[in-house]
């Protein structure tokens, strides 16, 4: 099995993706859908989206426990000629999406708390 390459038909990640998600995973560890967390509004660039599924990823690796875009908050669709997003109702806003966005098509606007 080489890493990087394909093993049997299936694409295997670098080794250097994987210990990325686990330190970010570990950042994001559940905890903080138990504490006190700072919500933000997602704000979306299209035009900066590549359609990677790295916010999927993120998203339901924090929420889920799995890496599994189809088990996330945040959809990403393919449209014509480019990509959107949506986010399904049980979004929290945490950020965990914006965080792992590497071209910036997601960031965070801390949203504030009602008294």
């Amino acid at each position: 099995m080489r890493q990087g390459g394909s093993f049997q038909g299936k694409r295997i990640l670098p080794r250097s993706w994987f210990n990325r998600w686990k330190r970010f995973a570990e950042e994001y560890d559940g905890s903080r859908e138990r504490e006190a967390v700072t919500r933000y509004e997602i704000l979306f660039f299209q035009e900066r989206c590549t359609g990677c599924l790295r916010c999927g990823l993120a998203c339901s690796e924090i929420h889920a426990g799995i890496f599994c875009p189809d088990r996330a908050y945040i959809e990403v669709l393919e449209g014509p000629e480019a990509y959107s997003v949506r986010f399904s109702e049980a979004c929290n806003g945490c950020g965990a999406c914006a965080d792992s966005c590497f071209y910036d098509a997601l960031r965070k606007k801390p949203v504030e708390a009602e008294p």
